[in-house]
C-alpha cells in the first residue's frame, strides 16, 4: 500500500515516542505538511527518497518542512539539480 498523504496520521506518529527513524521512501507523497514538528518531534533519520514534486515551488516547500523536524540528523532524498542540494544547506 503506497501513502498519499501524511497529515491524517499526524496524532498517531506523534504517539510514538520512542520512532526516530522513518522510511516514506517510494510512496505516493507528493507534499509535506508544513510544520512537522509535533508530528516526528523524535525522528532523527527521515527517508522521503523517491517523492515526486512537480516544480522547484513544491521542492522548496518540502524543504521547508523537513526543516522543521526538530531532532532530524539524516535526510535520504534524491536531488540531481546542483542548486536544489544548496538550497536545502
Amino acid at each position: 500500500m503506497k501513502i498519499t498523504d501524511i497529515e491524517p496520521l499526524e496524532s498517531f506518529f506523534a504517539e510514538l515516542k520512542e520512532l526516530k527513524d522513518i522510511n516514506l521512501e517510494d510512496n505516493e507523497i507528493a507534499s509535506l505538511p508544513k510544520d512537522m514538528s509535533t508530528m516526528f518531534p523524535h525522528v532523527e533519520n527521515l527517508n522521503i527518497d523517491g517523492m515526486d514534486w512537480a516544480d522547484d515551488d513544491d521542492f522548496m516547500n518540502i524543504v521547508a518542512s523537513v526543516k522543521t523536524i526538530p531532532n532530524l540528523k539524516s535526510l535520504y532524498i534524491k536531488v540531481s539539480d546542483q542548486e536544489r542540494i544548496h538550497s536545502m544547506l
